[in-house]
């Protein structure tokens, strides 16, 4: 699994060296929607190869009636915007119903054509167009055809409890615990076909540490042959005064009085019927979740 996160103008200003620092390998960066080009493309596109940040293109389509230009149109003015540089992940389209602001997606027959046209203008282009993106809602309308299941499926997908030791975890120590563990979570079923090759975990990653003037940032994790070897390190940062242990319980005396927004990796997980303990091999134990209580957030 690669950490990596997507960006737009909604993050405003992006300091991509701040973000390389935080352990992000790739970022899928917004190039427009419908007839406009995302302001803020140009200087990500930059700032993510200039830190060394693999780069993929998304095009978010605009398919609702009288506001969709077509998907040629779309298509070529993608590839207006890029260049001639595809990047080094290639370009994706987003095709979803974001929000109950917007209509029902047309008819999985109308979906699968538009998606033709607009794919097959970027080949004929000549642009890497290897990735689709949507979430569970949107593949259920859609029904992907043959051809569409080809590409490499980015699933937008936000776990946010995990049943464990009798403890509701909220998604950020669910998936602190895979990663640790080195399983990969399980993903939902779809009717794609196959495993996702990039996974949107989550929306609401803390965008200021990471680097962005937003208050949240799109997290991804990238499967695949040679992503499986990196490990991915998880922080959570303390939410307010707490106890830091020499082990994970109360009983034992505290080693100090940690202060809020101190970090701590996750070397370890380990839960009792009270709680969930957070070990840094650096540091020691501390208290996650006790006793209903949560102290930590992710970092």
């Amino acid at each position: 699994m690669i950490s990596g996160v997507d960006v737009s103008f909604w993050q405003q200003k992006v300091n991509w060296k701040t973000v390389r620092e935080k352990g992000v390998k790739f970022a899928i960066i917004r190039a427009g929607q419908g007839k406009d080009k995302d302001s803020r493309f140009d200087e990500n596109w930059k700032g993510a190869a200039d830190n060394g940040i693999e780069r993929g293109a998304y095009w978010f389509y605009e398919w609702r009636s009288g506001r969709d230009p077509g998907a040629a149109y779309q298509a070529n003015l993608l590839t207006d915007i890029l260049r001639g540089d595809n990047g080094e992940l290639g370009a994706a389209c987003d095709f979803e119903r974001p929000n109950s602001d917007w209509p029902a997606l047309p008819s999985s027959a109308t979906c699968n054509n538009l998606l033709w046209d607009f794919y097959e203008t970027l080949r004929n282009n000549n642009i890497q167009s290897d990735i689709f993106y949507s979430n569970l809602d949107g593949l259920n309308k859609i029904k992907p055809q043959p051809w569409l299941k080809q590409k490499q499926l980015w699933l937008a997908w936000y776990p946010t409890k995990f049943n464990a030791a009798k403890l509701r975890w909220d998604h950020e120590t669910w998936l602190a615990y895979h990663l640790k563990t080195g399983i990969v979570p399980t993903l939902p079923n779809t009717n794609f076909g196959k495993a996702p090759t990039f996974w949107q975990y989550t929306y609401f990653l803390d965008g200021i540490g990471y680097g962005v003037q937003s208050k949240e940032l799109d997290g991804n994790y990238m499967f695949g042959e040679n992503s499986e070897d990196e490990e991915v390190k998880i922080t959570l940062v303390t939410k307010g005064k707490q106890n830091l242990r020499s082990a994970p319980n109360t009983e034992n005396i505290p080693i100090r009085m940690m202060q809020a927004g101190e970090t701590m990796t996750v070397d370890d997980l380990i839960t009792d019927t009270r709680g969930v303990w957070v070990y840094d091999q650096t540091k020691g134990y501390a208290a996650v979740y006790y006793d209903g209580k949560r102290y930590m957030a992710r970092g």
